[in-house]
């Protein structure tokens, strides 16, 4: 049976999902972000834990703007495979 106390394996195990789809640069990783930092920031307001819940307000704050922020940056130049400049001696 999942209780309030042990769900937090579970906003665990989808934060670390989350964390490792923005890795790979996948938005989806943001959206899973938004609602575990929220259920954190809910579970340590009703435990009484305000510093933690208010980090978590910070994280849920960030996790939204890097949602609606997000792109894949594919304009960046990319590094020529050889250098062409040459050494004379």
């Amino acid at each position: 049976m999942i209780t309030l106390d042990n769900s937090t394996w579970l906003i665990t195990i989808f934060s670390l999902i989350g964390g490792q789809l923005v890795i790979q640069k996948k938005k989806s990783g943001y959206a899973i972000w938004i609602l575990m930092n929220f259920l954190w920031m809910a579970f340590f307001l009703y435990k009484g834990i305000y510093s933690s819940s208010a980090l978590f307000l910070v994280y849920f704050a960030q996790s939204c703007y890097g949602y609606f922020k997000w792109h894949k940056n594919k304009t960046l130049p990319q590094p020529e495979k050889y250098n062409k400049v040459s050494l004379s001696v």
